[in-house]
């Protein structure tokens, strides 16, 4: 299990600070983009997932944790980089509303957003294409935006609050710019490689010395993008050539500040595009420099006098995205398509960066007394956990570099520990339904159809032989009933449904009746789907997405809808509504207490913001999409266990999340325990601190976490003594004496 994320997670009201937060998904699969490696601290990493999360890891990339979740949940965060002085990031978000189009500077210390920088007046269509920063406050910024005039390249040297055009394609032969850059030794010093354009005329590298009045055009006709400068001698500098089939493929060098330029003599294979991504000079070591090319590493210890290159095949490695140079040794980490990977020798070899980060669409949890397995697909295969043992097994994965993975759907039997069922395949020659009685290991054919989409698999109660396979074919759902005794023989029988076709919401198989929802209502079969009674009509165009059983009152079901919860006591008599107006997507009834149920919301059309709720035996308490830190998922499912729920999220970037929190009725929603708050005193604190609260209760106890999870100091008193502490950040819990937790941040100086 993965350390919990403290800074995240100990800052939030109420059960949230006793609420256990992990990664769970193997991190043989890990996609992160733009990595970057701290300046100042030695092994630490930052790096940006898939989405709009920043993730950071202390050991040089052996184990992560969040560092920021950005709010807007399709928000992709780009251009990742760590700011001169080493004290603060520096990002774009792409995906987003013109208003969230903005550079943000997030401090590194203390985690949070110090100051972002709009677009240019009038640009707000625009998308960052790329910006260089100078300093470490930004407030010396040239950015490259792709406009709908084409593109355009705007200077500042006050944060942004004014910005001066300093180049216009439509001025210069509508010739794109593919990077920009300022001289490490000159802010006034600007660099423009010239990419294609719809004229005869591509390429070059402008060059001003007057931030940007007047340019000057070296290597003309030569189609540039990557640039980078020696970093203790800002006249040292490279350029790469771009995709281009009149431009040879080259590195040029200028000793000389731009002045003149030479092609370094370096024999490049052949392959499909032909282009150098990215140039990178080590930051302490300035003899040390890496070229990544479309499926070469390019490599040099001596300043350029001789150059080892290393060309590889396209499943080991091919385009690299994004490389940064380890500070502290000559070793880089290198961002592709497929995961990132390490090199310790300048390219010759590499090896895998894993990361728990990556894109799973499908969860399924099944529990079975003190045995709990966690089902989930990844890389075009699935996995399995065990959670008795700890120990994780992968099947039917495919290659790193395939380009499109499959995708499994996975239901697990609630009545067989250990079976579940299996449903993927393709178009063309249909899809499979497979059935596998040790958790995946094996697996059985049971079915082909041509629907694209598994709804459920529900099993008989009274012949776990006997099961239901609800189908979806683009809206129009079909219901077929499976004999399953003989796993060489089986049998099928289509299930005739009632109403108009239309795709099915869930089916409950009890005993003596089966209740389906299709469309908008719902019906029930006392002779196993040989006729059918329509139970409830929701209101027109409502959608269901899950319908279950409470296993501990059977007249009790409820569903998840497009319009909130809908929940009966009396066998569909009666309905209450609950969350109205919220597309709830999953819901579960706990088989511990009778009554309580989780729901869980995804990302949708009608929300960004993915969260649970929960129905405690009183009224609903919502974990909130901010709790849960912004995490964008189209999949979850629950377990529970005494008074607690473990919910697994399949993420867009963050694999599963296991999110195990205790039923309570200390919501964030409860304005009781928003009324609770803490403060520490004196803070920053060099020796003894004190822990008070603006609320009734007093403190009964405190511990202090460092960034990354560790508990370093606890006292069973508002008071704790921090003077053994290093100087830093750190989070104080306090528990008070009606059982309330929340926490605080405390510098210590």
């Amino acid at each position: 299990m993965k350390k919990i994320t403290i800074l995240a997670m100990l800052l939030l009201a109420g059960y949230a600070g006793q609420a256990q937060y992990s990664y769970e998904a193997v991190d043989d699969y890990g996609k992160l983009s733009t990595i970057t490696y701290d300046l100042l601290v030695e092994n630490k990493i930052y790096a940006a997932t898939q989405t709009n999360h920043i993730v950071v890891s202390y050991d040089n990339g052996e184990t992560w944790d969040l560092q920021y979740a950005f709010p807007d949940t399709v928000g992709q965060i780009k251009n990742l980089i760590a700011l001169p002085g080493g004290e603060n990031l520096c990002f774009s978000v792409s995906n987003v509303a013109a208003a969230e189009n903005v550079i943000h500077i997030l401090n590194i210390a203390d985690n949070e957003i110090i100051s972002t920088f709009g677009l240019p007046e009038g640009e707000g269509d625009s998308y960052i294409s790329g910006y260089n920063i100078y300093d470490s406050e930004a407030t010396t910024i040239l950015l490259n935006l792709s406009t709908s005039e084409g593109h355009k390249v705007y200077y500042t040297t006050t944060s942004g609050e004014n910005w001066t055009l300093v180049y216009n394609a439509q001025n210069y032969n509508n010739v794109a710019i593919q990077s920009v850059a300022i001289s490490p030794g000159n802010p006034s010093k600007l660099f423009l490689t010239r990419g294609h354009s719809p004229s005869d005329v591509d390429g070059g590298i402008f060059i001003s010395t007057n931030a940007g009045e007047t340019w000057t055009e070296k290597l003309p006709g030569i189609v540039l993008n990557p640039i980078d400068f020696k970093s203790n001698n800002p006249n040292d500098i490279m350029v790469g050539t771009d995709m281009f089939i009149d431009t040879p493929e080259n590195l040029y060098r200028s000793l000389d500040g731009g002045e003149t330029w030479n092609a370094i003599p370096i024999a490049w294979t052949d392959f499909v595009l032909d282009h150098i991504i990215m140039i990178k000079y080590h930051p302490q070591d300035p003899d040390v420099i890496f070229v990544l090319e479309e499926n070469e590493i390019v490599y040099t210890e001596d300043g350029g006098t001789t150059w080892q290159t290393t060309a590889y095949e396209e499943d080991e490695y091919y385009a690299g995205l994004w490389i940064t140079v380890n500070p502290f040794e000559k070793e880089a980490i290198i961002s592709t398509d497929s995961y990132p990977s390490r090199t310790v020798d300048g390219g010759a070899t590499l090896t895998q960066v894993k990361a728990p980060f990556y894109n799973v669409s499908d969860v399924t949890a099944s529990k079975f007394g003190a045995s709990e397995h966690l089902y989930y697909n990844a890389q075009g295969g699935y996995q399995h956990k065990n959670y008795a043992t700890g120990i994780s097994a992968s099947y039917e994965t495919q290659p790193i570099s395939t380009f499109s993975p499959r995708e499994y759907r996975i239901v697990a039997d609630p009545y067989t520990e250990g079976r579940v069922f299996l449903y993927t395949g393709s178009g063309m020659m249909g899809y499979n339904l497979y059935i596998s009685n040790d958790h995946g290991a094996t697996s059985t054919p049971i079915l082909n159809d041509f629907a694209p989409y598994l709804t459920d698999v529900v099993v008989d109660p009274d012949n776990h032989n006997s099961i239901y396979v609800l189908l979806d074919n683009w809206g129009m759902g079909s219901l077929v009933k499976l004999n399953i005794a003989d796993l060489d023989n089986v049998t099928s029988e289509p299930v005739i449904t009632p109403g108009d076709d239309a795709s099915f919401g869930g089916l409950i198989a009890y005993s003596n009746k089966l209740v389906l929802s299709k469309a908008n209502k719902l019906y029930t079969s006392t002779d196993e789907g040989a006729t059918w009674t329509e139970l409830y009509a929701l209101p027109e165009n409502i959608t269901v997405a899950d319908l279950t059983a409470n296993p501990l009152n059977n007249a009790a079901f409820a569903l998840a809808s497009s319009n909130g919860v809908y929940a009966t006591a009396d066998n569909g008599a009666t309905f209450t509504l609950s969350h109205e107006g919220m597309d709830t997507r999953k819901i579960e009834f706990s088989d511990v207490t009778d009554g309580i149920m989780a729901v869980g919301v995804y990302n949708s059309v009608g929300t960004n913001d993915a969260h649970i709720s929960y129905f405690n035996g009183s009224g609903w308490v919502t974990v909130s999409s901010q709790e849960m830190n912004y995490i964008q998922s189209y999949a979850m499912d629950f377990n529970f266990s005494g008074d607690n729920i473990n919910a697994y999220i399949g993420t867009v970037d963050m694999g599963v999340i296991r999110y195990s929190f205790a039923i309570s009725t200390a919501g964030i929603n409860d304005p009781v325990a928003q009324k609770t708050a803490v403060f520490a005193a004196p803070n920053p604190a060099s020796g003894i601190v004190t822990i008070h609260t603006t609320g009734n209760s007093a403190i009964k106890s405190v511990e202090v976490y460092n960034i990354t999870g560790q508990k370093v100091a606890q006292a069973a008193q508002p008071s704790v003594n921090v003077s053994h502490l290093s100087n830093g950040i750190y989070i104080v819990k306090a528990e008070t004496v009606s059982g309330a937790v929340t926490s605080v941040k405390l510098v210590k100086e």
